[in-house]
Order: C-alpha cells, then structure tokens, then sequence
C-alpha cells in the first residue's frame, strides 16, 4: 500500500520509486527541500513535468498552484486520506516549492535582462559583460571558456554566499581560505544543513545575532567527492569573470587534474 504522505527523509514508497526516478536532480531536490510528498512528485513526473523550469511553468503563479494543486494532483481534503490540515499545509508547500523553483529559472535566465559592465578592466585589459547577476555571468563564462559545453548542474555549483565569498576575494587577486562547512550547494540536501546562530560585534559594540548557513563536515567518499567538485565548480566559474587578474588564469583541466 502507498503512503501517499510520505516525503524527504522517508524512504521513497517502492511503487513510486520508478516515477521519480525520472526527475532532474535539481527539481528533486527542491522538492525534498519543501516536503513535497514523493506521491505528488511522482504524478508530476509521470505527467512529464520533470524539470526544474516544468515545476516553475506548469501553473501561472506559486499561488495559483497553491489553489490549483490540491485537485490537479489528488491531496484535496478526502483524497488519498489527506483531511482539511494536511491539505492546506501542502499546497503550501507545493507553493514554496514552485515559487523556488520560479526563483531560480528567472536567476538562470537573466541574460534577458543583462546590462553592460566591466568588471575591474582598464584600457587594453580584457572585460567581462555583466549580466543581471553574478551567477548568470559565471553560466556565460564558463561556456565561452569550455568550447560551449553547459554550466555545471545547479546543485553541483556553490551557494549565493559562497559565491560572494570568492568573488570579493578575487576582486582583491586573492583566492580566499574557505571553512569545509561554508562549500554549499546552491540546491544543498536538506539532511545535509545546519543553521547555527551565531554573534557578530560591530565596531560600537553592538552584538547581533544571525544564522549562518552550513553543511555537515564530508565523512564518507562520495561526500569529499561532491564537495570538492562544488568548490572546484564554483571557485573556476568565479574565476573565469575575472580576466584581468592574470595571476588568477586557470583552466578545467588544471583543475581536473589536481582534484
């Protein structure tokens, strides 16, 4: 019998294991970050909404798939055994999902609102075109600089604060000195996230507190292995927007060959 409630870090119910099989990595992971039931994600997949951009597309608003999923996809009070409660809270978060993933398709589709900038360039220096924002300029560079092959899978690159952290630094022709627990992915397993609060003294003496996103400490393998290639990923794309720091060039396959 299904468990058409079950979600992320439950065990996937074995007959829906095929459905979901069949979802890109990154809207999967969107998915498991919100608690979406593996029960809607499988008759998402299995109407061939499988992507990220297919989540974000397939009702006009978040808050229309607020209104309209409990019916689209059977967890309507009554259905499935879902009452009053349970269906409201998730199409909920059906909607946190889908605005997510609303979120990250307009980031990665910024190129239609791109304006020009140069970044750190003097007369004769190489420049970059800066596009809406920092990540959407890396996508770029890294497919001038990799004979056109695609960016590096959205949970395979480097957090917003990651990013920043390495793009201040190269601002400065440095590369900076990163905690293991700060290399995040932008799409990171929920299992995996920790927000401990931490304590931040101004200059006045004023104490604020704030929480800082982080991931547990690699133990296994295949944890060192995604870890790395997170970093190596984004600390290259960061790297490719800075053409003028020649102390910095670098290319994939030096960096394949040292990881």
């Amino acid at each position: 019998m299904v468990d058409y409630k079950a979600k992320a870090p439950d065990v996937v119910p074995g007959t829906l294991a095929a459905s979901i099989e069949n979802l890109e990595t990154g809207v999967r992971m969107v998915y498991d970050t919100f608690g979406v039931p593996y029960f809607l994600q499988a008759q998402m997949a299995d109407e061939g909404y499988t992507t990220l951009q297919d989540l974000a597309d397939r009702w006009d608003s978040p808050e229309k798939a607020r209104e309209l999923g409990p019916a689209a996809l059977e967890f309507n009070t009554g259905s499935h055994g879902y009452s009053d409660k349970e269906s409201a809270f998730t199409a909920m978060r059906l909607k946190q999902a889908v605005k997510k993933a609303t979120d990250m398709t307009t980031t990665m589709l910024g190129v239609q609102q791109q304006y020009s900038q140069q970044i750190g360039g003097t007369q004769g220096q190489q420049t970059v075109l800066m596009l809406q924002n920092k990540r959407s300029t890396m996508e770029v560079e890294w497919k001038k600089h990799n004979n056109g092959q695609a960016p590096p899978a959205i949970d395979e690159q480097g957090s917003d604060a990651l990013i920043k952290t390495i793009w201040n630094a190269c601002e400065l022709g440095t590369i900076p000195t990163v905690d293991l627990k700060q290399v995040v992915s932008h799409l990171p397993d929920p299992r995996t996230m920790m927000t401990p609060r931490k304590k931040r003294t101004s200059r006045d003496g004023v104490v604020t507190e704030f929480e800082e996103e982080e991931t547990h400490l690699p133990n296994e393998k295949h944890e060192w292995e995604r870890t790395l290639n997170i970093w190596r990923n984004t600390l290259l794309m960061v790297i490719y927007c800075f053409p003028q720091v020649t102390k910095l060039t670098i290319e994939k396959k030096d960096m394949d060959s040292f990881y």
